[in-house]
């Protein structure tokens, strides 16, 4: 969906030129101008708070652009006609300063005149006349030498114009902002820009800082201090160097300024080639980001939330240090909780891969048909979530990681917790981090069964082009299946058809064709003037989605192409030709339309497709006619096809916007008729009809390549807000000619046509990658998902959801800070980007969403399971700290209150340290800290912990330690008589360990006599050999990983005893000689299986033998073993391979299979290249 509807065509022309943006900052400005002064700037739309406001009046008299700005929303002569006194129209700017410029734009609709008044005082006059809109806002009026203090300046309407003005249309007001001067001295204050730095030793980092008040000269004595300087030394320039592990303060003050400020400094063990940390998901890191995070708070442990068969999101990023990284890999082990696990299969670790984009808005196709790219700035964006195959990375640069954790529906609810670990060949450096993710007792339905869906259109033809394959060959519906399977896992179900060539007026890349999106169906006439249409690749499309289980909704576009045109086959002259349907002419639109109609309802009947199918519409004009003749056809049992639209004139055009069975509105114009949109939803809900929300070009927040990610996760927040059925949005897969080099539009924001990014054209596997976009406009549609079927099964809940989404801003433009770009092209428009400010409060709001939806979830499950423990808080722990012999009784609260107490368990950390039992007695053992936990059996997440710290005396220590040794000597060779004296002092010493009042000698006493007693021990006489029973071996676990010999093997069944090779002790592997059955405890077992990921990266394998019993081969299981070049599989039957099971080994390898038979094994052969082995000899 390229470009706005242009609803308003029929406004004056004076009144679009009031509302039109053409360059705007709408947040506040502050720089210094000259020693001793400062400006600051208040913007129009800043209109609470007590003092830098803006307000006006009368206020119903008053709006506000698309950019930052006010003005009159009625001229003002009109106003006058109407009654009002000219003196009644004004606005006020309350400052503190000692002058006052007041902006807006000179354009000829601002032609009013008007008086200034400070502080009641009228200091003089002007209006805002321009034969032209200027293309930003200028300097309107201005005053300085003021008193430094408060004051109100007022604009007031004289009831005159400017001299040029002979239309009464064109006297209205406009501000943009006020800029205000202040004076400025030495500082009397200092913010730090950081809480905290984080380096490494022998890495620099320069404190920075702002004073106070803004614009303040620097105080003379100002100085620096570190409080330890065997951690850290700072300069006069403030720039600090680490010089030890360990953490201090950094502190900056002045005597004569009366500050002083300190900062938290760590300096963590030095690494000279690579560091990593987790991230914000939602936020967005170029390049520029590097000097940020390698100073930065660090954090090296993560733990996420889902919800079962839902999907956990993390970042990672990477930095290289002072050399370049070969082979950067990224690993992640098992994640464990008491009593199960999520394979490290499920944890997808994904490189992302930069992408180029113009910074602006390109512009509008109908002013660009040479599709000239945009003369503006480049810059390179994180966008690609393309490969987990290792990647190189330059010196001091950012290599992100995407993390995504698939748990499975029957996963036990509990926290799962792992390590990834980031390394690469040429450095012995590694970074572990810790990562968790914690799942909740409910169940995420499937997509298809979302309350909330999603719409992305299609551009099928868009994937031949780029592979360069006939449209629709089965080369092409290969390559269209995994793109539209990934749909699908989206909560996608409509599809997007075309039944007429170029329906979007060519707007989208061509691959060099004439026409850019052809039709699926083919329009003929015949050389009698009759009608035929080819089906043949609408049905080839249809077919292929409805096998992937999509497809309830066929949206064919359109009945109302952009340009009104249809072009056709004329069989007489062997060409293209083309005629057009006009809307406003309902016979000759019949005459085009009618026996197109006639025929696309008989094969839809013919086909049972009738049911699924749409005419759908895009920000049209004059649809009745359209409408009417689709109503007007029927099909076999009488019935009419469906109307689907995007369509944004719901408010003045109701009667059109009731026959849609499926609707959506764009972000801004739901903006300007909010109550009127929420009224719709209502009704059309009531009706069983849809009605989501889309964004398209000019809007923001959006999900532009350039847009911070957190914005397309809002978008679904905001859509979700509205209680819409979902939300659309062109495109999902409309690319430009080489994407994942830049994504630059020549029409349009770059990224506006694409969420999702092919492979490398000569990629062994292709397939379809997500965007970061993608990726959180997904975690958006789960999340919202989440809170509607929690509404749903408990409707006494929807206050409690409604409270959760208040945190979601975006009622207004501004709601969130943004900027705007001029364009840099004739054709070019205006662009619109969140400020730093607008990032920053929109993820701080997300943030507070997924913190109410966590909260939400476990309200959720403790009403749909009351009888489990859902909270547990432990009682009876006043004090954390204790001396050894102590003991302290715990007890618990548990919720809900009707949960059995019994169901919890308790453990300690570190039972050498402190102890506990069944009942919560901690008995305190030896010095150190130790964690004292209650967690609910049931479920393993619903837990609380104490921490606790023992302290003794330095002799009690001793005495400890003492008795702990005698307890480790055997009874059995030492005399009775003299065993008996080292148990009656060992009896002694731990009741005096026991007291907590234990005097100094008579810890003494204890530990002589203990030393005493075993100094007197006598060995006894040696006895006869006897049999020693040989200890039972351990019976098998299912499920458990056990080492035979260099390799290691899961235990799939006990009974019979099955068992799978998933992986090598050693990297280092060269042979891999697997045999039939492996003894593991003395039990038999036979291999079945290679795990997933079992050999992952094992660089120096050479040749593999694969067991005769081996039926499966999973997913990456030789993954990157780039020297393997020979296997022999000695089975039968072929295994089955999963996905990349042989990506990245030798470019040839030789495979032996002789005991297949010769078609079983040319079939396997053809399996293998699909599992990504290269060349087979």
């Amino acid at each position: 969906m390229k470009g706005e509807k242009r609803i308003f065509k029929t406004i004056m022309s004076v009144l679009l030129a009031v509302a039109v943006c053409i360059a705007a900052f709408p947040f506040s400005e502050k720089r210094v101008c000259a020693e001793g002064i400062r400006e600051y700037t208040i913007m129009s739309r800043d209109v609470t708070g007590e003092t830098d406001v803006f307000a006006y009046y009368p206020s119903s008299k008053w709006r506000t652009g698309q950019i930052n700005e006010y003005f009159t929303s009625e001229p003002v002569d009109t106003q006058i006609a109407n009654g009002a006194a000219a003196s009644d129209i004004y606005y006020t700017v309350k400052f503190v300063g000692i002058g006052a410029v007041l902006y807006g734009y000179k354009a000829p609709a601002h032609g009013a005149s008007v008086k200034v008044f400070v502080d009641d005082e009228e200091k003089g006059s002007f209006d805002s006349y321009a034969a032209q809109r200027t293309s930003e806002d200028v300097e309107l009026w201005r005053v300085d030498g003021l008193e430094d203090k408060e004051h109100i300046l007022k604009v007031v309407a004289t009831g005159g114009r400017n001299n040029a003005v002979t239309n009464a249309a064109n006297t209205h007001i406009e501000v943009t902002k006020a800029v205000i001067t202040v004076p400025v001295g030495t500082a009397t204050g200092i913010v730090l820009d950081q809480d905290s730095y984080n380096i490494r030793k022998g890495e620099s980092v320069k404190l920075t800082y702002q004073f106070q008040p803004e614009g303040a000269q620097r105080p003379d004595d100002l100085v620096f201090v570190s409080g330890d300087t065997s951690v850290a030394e700072i300069d006069e320039q403030a720039v600090i160097t680490a010089k030890g592990v360990g953490e201090t303060e950094i502190t900056v003050s002045s005597e004569s300024g009366k500050f002083s400020k300190s900062v938290r400094l760590t300096v963590l063990e030095q690494k000279d080639d690579l560091d990593a940390m987790f991230v914000d998901s939602g936020d967005q890191y170029q390049q520029k980001a590097y000097e940020r995070l390698r100073t930065g708070e660090k954090e090296r442990s993560r733990q996420e939330w889902a919800w079962k068969n839902d999907r956990a999101v993390s970042e990672i990023a990477v930095l290289s240090k002072g050399k370049n990284l070969e082979n950067v890999s990224v690993s992640v082990t098992d994640l464990q909780s008491v009593s199960a696990s999520i394979p490290a299969s499920q944890v997808e670790l994904s490189f992302v891969r930069e992408v180029k984009a113009y910074t602006g808005h390109a512009g509008w196709y109908a002013q660009n048909k040479a599709m000239r790219p945009p003369t503006g700035d480049r810059e390179y964006f994180p966008e690609v979530i393309y490969s987990g195959d290792p990647v190189d990375v330059d010196s001091e640069r950012i290599q992100l990681v995407w993390v995504e954790t698939s748990v499975p529906e029957n996963t036990p609810a509990g926290v799962y917790k792992g390590k990834i670990t980031i390394s690469a060949e040429n450095t012995e450096e590694t970074v572990e981090l810790d990562y968790a993710v914690e799942v909740q007792n409910a169940v995420l339905p499937d997509p298809q069964d979302y309350l909330f869906d999603v719409e992305y259109w299609s551009h099928p033809y868009n994937v031949a082009y780029y592979y360069e394959v006939e449209p629709f060959s089965d080369e092409h519906l290969e390559l269209l299946r995994q793109h539209m399977e990934l749909y699908k896992s989206l909560g996608g179900h409509a599809i997007t058809a075309s039944i007429v060539e170029e329906a979007w007026d060519g707007q989208t890349y061509g691959g060099g064709n004439d026409i850019h999106y052809p039709s699926m169906i083919k329009w003929i006439k015949n050389t009698d003037g009759s009608w035929r249409f080819d089906y043949t690749h609408f049905d080839k499309w249809v077919e292929l989605n409805l096998e992937i289980g999509i497809a309830d909704k066929i949206i064919c576009y359109s009945m109302m192409p952009w340009d009104n045109v249809v072009k056709y086959t004329d069989e007489a002259s062997g060409t293209m030709m083309q005629m057009r349907a006009q809307p406003g002419n309902a016979v000759q639109y019949a005459e085009v339309w009618q026996p197109f109609m006639e025929d696309f309802v008989r094969h839809l009947d013919e086909k049972g497709w009738f049911d699924r199918t749409y005419i759908g519409f895009d920000e049209r004009t004059g649809m009745a006619t359209a409408l009417n003749l689709i109503d007007s056809v029927q099909n076999k049992d009488g019935n009419v096809l469906k109307k689907s639209a995007a369509f944004n004139d719901f408010q003045s055009n109701k009667a059109v916007f009731d026959r849609l069975d499926s609707a959506s509105v764009g972000l801004q114009q739901i903006r300007d008729h909010l109550e009127g949109f929420k009224q719709q939803i209502v009704e059309r809900r009531d009706n069983g009809k849809e009605l989501t929300l889309y964004t398209a070009t000019e809007h923001v927040p959006n999900s532009f390549t350039k847009s911070n990610p957190v914005e397309s996760y809002w978008t679904i927040m905001y859509a979700g807000s509205l209680n819409t059925t979902g939300f659309l949005r062109w495109a999902y897969d409309a690319w430009v000619e080489d994407p994942l080099e830049e994504s630059t539009h020549w029409s349009f924001p770059a990224g506006d046509c694409f969420l999702v990014y092919p492979s490398e054209k000569d990629a062994e596997v292709k397939e379809s990658k997500f965007s970061i976009r993608l990726a959180k406009l997904n975690e958006g549609v789960r999340d919202i998902n989440k809170l509607y079927m929690m509404r749903e099964e408990y409707p006494e809940l929807a206050a409690k959801a409604d409270k959760i989404l208040e945190n979601v801003s975006g009622d207004e433009i501004g709601d969130y800070e943004y900027s705007t770009m001029a364009p840099t092209d004739s054709w070019g428009r205006q662009a619109k980007w969140l400020t730093e400010k607008g990032k920053k409060d929109m993820l701080s709001d997300m943030a507070a969403v997924k913190q109410g939806l966590y909260e939400f979830t476990k309200e959720y499950t403790t009403k749909k399971y009351p009888g489990t423990i859902q909270e547990i808080e432990i009682l009876g722990a006043d004090e954390k700290e204790f001396e050894c012999g102590e003991t302290l009784q715990l007890s618990m609260r548990v919720e809900p209150s009707t949960a059995a107490q019994s169901e919890v368990s308790w453990s300690s950390s570190n039972p050498s340290v402190a102890s506990v039992d069944g009942k919560g007695l901690v008995t305190m053992k030896s010095a150190g800290e130790a964690v004292i936990t209650a967690a609910s059996a049931e479920n393993a997440n619903i837990m609380q912990s104490i921490k606790v710290r023992v302290v003794s005396s330095e002799a009690k220590e001793e005495l400890n330690r003492q008795t702990d040794a005698i307890a480790k000597l055997p009874k059995d060779k030492y005399t009775a008589d003299t065993w008996k004296k080292v148990e009656v002092a060992l009896a002694e010493a731990n009741a005096v360990l026991k007291k907590t009042d234990a005097t100094p000698q008579e810890i003494k006493i204890a530990l002589d006599n203990l030393k005493k007693a075993v100094d007197g021990l006598k060995l006894a006489e040696a006895k006869p050999p006897v049999d020693i029973p040989v200890k039972p071996t351990p019976a098998l676990e299912k499920g458990k990983e056990y080492s035979v010999g260099a390799l290691k093997y899961v235990i799939l069944s006990t009974s019979p005893a099955k068992a799978a090779l998933s992986g090598s002790k050693s990297k280092s592997l060269k042979t891999l000689k697997m045999t039939p059955e492996v003894t593991v405890n003395g039990v038999k077992c036979k291999v079945t299986g290679i795990q997933a990921k079992a050999f992952r990266n094992c660089r120096n394998l050479k040749s593999a033998v694969i067991g005769a019993n081996v039926t499966t081969i999973g997913k990456q299981a030789f993954y990157g073993c780039k020297k393997l070049s020979k296997i022999n599989f000695k089975g039968k039957k072929a295994p089955k391979l999963g996905k990349q099971a042989f990506k990245g080994t030798a470019k040839k390898v030789k495979v032996l299979a002789v005991k297949m038979k010769k078609k079983q094994r040319q079939a396997f052969m053809k399996k293998l290249k699909k599992a990504g082995m290269r060349t087979i000899k």
